[in-house]
């Protein structure tokens, strides 16, 4: 199968890339400055990662913010153990947003996976 023929008239002024002299060592300069700067920024984030970070780990109780003994089941946040609730039917420890008191016979207790 040959070549399509060309539906417009104007086959004189096809485009073609110019590669300019002047202008090639402008870009080589470029290239190097943007390559170092890209270095530089690695090398800095490599010596951030090596230096120990401080420790923000909070050990409080969404709720009362009191030290707290036990992690929700569920979503794993921490939370005291006046906080807590054990689900009467898995006898897993949750937080007052992943399980609820059941008033019907005393002070029972369901995670929302049981209910």
């Amino acid at each position: 199968m040959g070549k399509r023929i060309c539906p417009f008239d104007d086959d004189d002024h096809i485009q073609k890339q110019q590669v300019i002299d002047n202008n090639v060592n402008t870009t080589r300069k470029i290239k190097s400055s943007v390559s170092e700067k890209t270095l530089q920024l690695l090398y800095k984030g490599a010596r951030l990662q090596n230096e120990p970070q401080p420790n923000y780990i909070n050990d409080s109780c969404i709720s009362c913010s009191n030290s707290s003994s036990v992690k929700c089941w569920y979503c794993l946040k921490d939370i005291c153990q006046n906080c807590s609730m054990q689900c009467d039917k898995c006898n897993e420890m949750f937080c007052g947003s992943c399980a609820f008191q059941v008033y019907d016979a005393g002070q029972n207790s369901l995670c929302y996976s049981c209910f």
